[in-house]
């Protein structure tokens, strides 16, 4: 869903003959947009790995790993919205 964001910004900055690309909203988005990968391939990818290793049972210690993990998804989950709302503000409200 997010390359089919950053998929539709630059659809648009082609429509609009490019000239989005120099109002500051439209690059505050797409840097917004950015880390929201960045930060699904970084934080997310790694809370997903260590809930994996979770669910196979090969930890001896599972109630303080579980939250450790709880911690850390809800830090990713929390970041993300956050961006997310970030990005939808820059949408609605544009300004120079």
């Amino acid at each position: 869903g997010l390359l089919l964001v950053l998929a539709a910004g630059i659809a648009m900055l082609m429509l609009a003959d490019y000239s989005f690309a120099a109002q500051l909203w439209f690059q505050i988005k797409l840097v917004v947009i950015l880390l929201l990968l960045v930060n699904g391939f970084t934080s997310g990818r790694s809370a997903a790995v260590r809930l994996q290793s979770l669910l196979s049972g090969s930890n001896s210690y599972p109630d303080q790993e579980v939250v450790v993990l709880r911690n850390s998804m809800k830090r990713f989950q929390t970041a993300q919205l956050i961006l997310f709302a970030i990005v939808v503000v820059l949408s609605v409200f544009r300004f120079s």
